[in-house]
């Protein structure tokens, strides 16, 4: 389910550092019996919680629609980091569409993948964040990215340049942090790519992610309603009677009875078998029935 949510680390990070606590409370043990020991109340649940939790529900409600790997369409991997979390999408797009300007291009989600820098990485410099979330993408989705034509990566000359190059720059860089880099350098060579450079890259992001985001057409169901020859097999049709003529006549507008008081037609007492009576009016001594009344005009047609 993370796959198909953007941004999922940093979406639920107030949810996940609750759940640290509460196995930390349970006495470290990592379980679904020890946690269920726990009040929420005793480790911190609060008004933050509750809006995450909600804002969750409603982005797993609205969860972006993966499609399935094209071999004809070009795979496009971006990656970033910050300095608590790092974030990826892969994306496929047609080959003739990527001599366009970006925003015109039509790039189909396949994967989004996100982390949370936590022990020892959250204190990385952001070069190595930065190129860890170019890595740990190619690593988890090792399976999409070995294509007969390679793909695209999409990232900044700042990030490759300690990729590639990590003796370049060994006099400001701790040497564990080169041979990290270096190492990384090498996974890299398995894979064939090519490199582009996205200046300013947070807009490459919000245009994919607005895109994604959008919201979905609605979808109403049609019922087809079968066509009756006869309204006779419609088990809701009701004959017309006295009562409902009278009923159509005592809802015509004042001005238009007032319009016909003033003729010769005039309302006579009908006095049914039951003893109820109405007055109905008549036009040239036939039951007047309101034009306004077409349903049932058409029920005295049948």
């Amino acid at each position: 389910m993370r796959m198909s949510i953007p941004g999922y680390n940093v979406l639920v990070q107030p949810l996940t550092e609750l759940l640290e606590r509460v196995f930390a409370a349970s006495g470290g043990k990592r379980t679904k019996q020890a946690a269920a020991s726990v009040l929420l109340a005793d480790v911190g649940w609060s008004d933050v919680h509750v809006d995450c939790l909600a804002r969750t529900k409603a982005v797993l409600g609205n969860v972006v629609e993966l499609c399935h790997p094209d071999p004809q369409q070009r795979i496009c991997v971006f990656a970033d980091a910050s300095e608590g979390h790092w974030g990826s999408v892969i994306t496929q797009v047609p080959p003739d569409q990527l001599q366009r300007p970006f925003d015109a291009q039509n790039h189909q989600p396949l994967m989004f993948l996100s982390g949370t820098f936590t022990g020892a990485a959250g204190r990385w410099a952001i070069v190595e964040k930065e190129a860890y979330a170019i890595v740990e993408t190619l690593v988890r989705a090792d399976y999409l990215l070995h294509p007969a034509a390679g793909f695209n990566l999409y990232t900044d000359h700042r990030n490759l340049k300690f990729i590639f190059s990590p003796t370049a720059v060994v006099a400001s860089v701790p040497k564990y942090t080169a041979q990290k880099l270096e190492r990384w350098a090498l996974l890299l060579m398995g894979y064939s790519y090519v490199i582009h450079d996205i200046p300013g890259e947070v807009n490459v992001w919000a245009d994919l992610l607005s895109r994604w985001g959008s919201t979905l057409p609605s979808i109403c169901a049609i019922k087809q309603q079968p066509l009756l020859i006869s309204p006779l097999r419609d088990d809701k049709f009701v004959w017309p009677t006295f009562v409902s003529i009278a009923e159509a006549q005592v809802a015509v507008p004042d001005d238009v009875l007032s319009g016909m008081a003033k003729s010769k037609d005039a309302a006579h007492l009908v006095v049914l078998a039951s003893g109820q009576s109405w007055f109905l009016r008549l036009v040239d001594d036939v039951i007047w029935v309101p034009a306004a009344a077409a349903e049932l005009q058409l029920r005295l047609c049948v």
